[in-house]
């Protein structure tokens, strides 16, 4: 962690104006994603007399957790022209125009934050955040020449016209805003935080839940939980849960998800073999409950991750994790939290590694580990009120 560059976090916020103050958030999407999950973590607890949030997003799809925003009272936005900047600039303004006057506006969509700042800025918005969520340096890097040129311009644009920038990580923060962010006044870091009421149950591997989803006693259950995309790996998890299976014929597969590439993951799950050993659930609520009552071990070998919220959860249930050392090790908790392995290990390598934690007692609960601290919700959300809070005063 770089010193001075996290948000700090003051016992109360002692600033209370006129009226509350108002943020748009723009998101791709509302579905159950881990910064859609950390913002809906933040809106439950927004004191409403001071802060009040909208959303603004792509598509019209109405994702997951849009019934519930709407329900505490905050509006949402669309556009279908996300990929037209003329027409997204036109349907922003007239949100903000139908809808505002907005004191910040919060934007979640890594280099095409840099249009947003832009548009903000054109609208009058005076506090404008571009938030890091990701570490895209190695996909970056590789991109056609014509997408380096749409990055380098996305950045460019995010240095001259946002007034705030919010990473997750030190990685997050490197990857949007480049090599010199630990002496850009600008930026801060800001860590997820994670609701920890539903996790202060103890483990129950022989649950009635292992029974509902098909698992026979004495399973040695893999979890993860993650869209289906290239980032996520899925190719090779499945890779290194079909070695394991080798070797421990009680070993079973437990993925909640959806995205893009799930027709694809599940052919490959066919064509090895595993359809019967391997559970596939859509995004669902009760994460807890499934990584306390049903997994043994949480796997997550993404190719890269802005810091893995699911790897919050995962150490707050108490879940042994093995994850990629693409992965910030910002994202351990405490220690031994999180074992971390190269990708340039084979599948048997990974296989071997998850089949020691079958051997190890679980410990009964990380909550207490997590609570307090800057993965704690009441953290987070503190510290990112009060920093709209000192935005707005400034």
């Amino acid at each position: 962690m770089v010193a001075g560059k996290t948000l700090d976090c003051p016992n109360v916020i002692t600033k209370e104006f006129a009226r509350p103050l108002r943020i748009l958030h723009q998101l791709g999407g509302l579905d159950r994603g881990g910064i859609e999950t950390w913002l809906m973590h933040v809106l439950r607890r927004t004191d409403r007399r001071q802060f009040q949030m909208d959303f603004f997003v792509r598509g019209t799809a109405r994702g997951d957790y849009e019934d519930e925003i709407e329900a505490l009272g905050s509006k949402i936005g669309r556009t279908l022209h996300h990929r037209n900047p003329p027409r997204f600039a036109a349907d922003v303004r007239e949100f903000v125009h139908q809808n505002g006057p907005y004191d910040i506006f919060h934007s979640h969509l890594s280099e095409y934050d840099g249009l947003i700042m832009w548009v903000a800025a054109r609208l009058g918005i005076q506090n404008r955040i571009s938030h890091s969520h990701n570490d895209t340096r190695c996909v970056d890097s590789t991109a056609p020449i014509h997408r380096r040129a749409y990055l380098n311009l996305g950045r460019r644009l995010i240095k001259s016209y946002s007034t705030h920038c919010l990473a997750a990580s030190e990685l997050a923060a490197l990857s949007q805003f480049g090599a010199a962010w630990e002496s850009d006044p600008k930026v801060k870091l800001l860590y997820y935080g994670i609701d920890l009421t539903a996790f202060r149950t103890d483990p129950n591997s022989n649950s009635e839940l292992r029974r509902h989803l098909g698992i026979p006693a004495g399973s040695f259950v893999i979890g993860n939980v993650g869209r289906f995309v290239v980032q996520k790996n899925h190719q090779f998890l499945v890779k290194i849960v079909a070695q394991l299976m080798q070797k421990d014929p009680s070993a079973r597969l437990l993925l909640v998800g959806s995205g893009p590439l799930l027709p694809e993951i599940k052919s490959l799950i066919e064509r090895t073999g595993l359809t019967s050993r391997v559970i596939l659930l859509e995004p669902r609520p009760d994460v807890p409950r499934l990584m306390l009552e049903a997994m043994d071990v949480f796997l997550l070998p993404s190719l890269h991750e802005g810091l893995g919220l699911v790897l919050l959860e995962a150490q707050a249930a108490g879940l042994p994790c093995v994850a990629s050392d693409g992965i910030t090790k910002e994202a351990r908790v405490f220690p031994g939290g999180i074992e971390f392995l190269s990708l340039e290990l084979s599948a048997q390598e990974w296989a071997d590694r998850l089949l020691k934690y079958k051997f190890t007692p679980r410990p009964k609960s990380g909550v207490s580990r997590v609570s307090g601290t800057a993965f704690d919700i009441t953290v987070s959300a503190d510290r990112l009120f009060e920093f709209y809070t000192h935005s707005a005063r400034s």
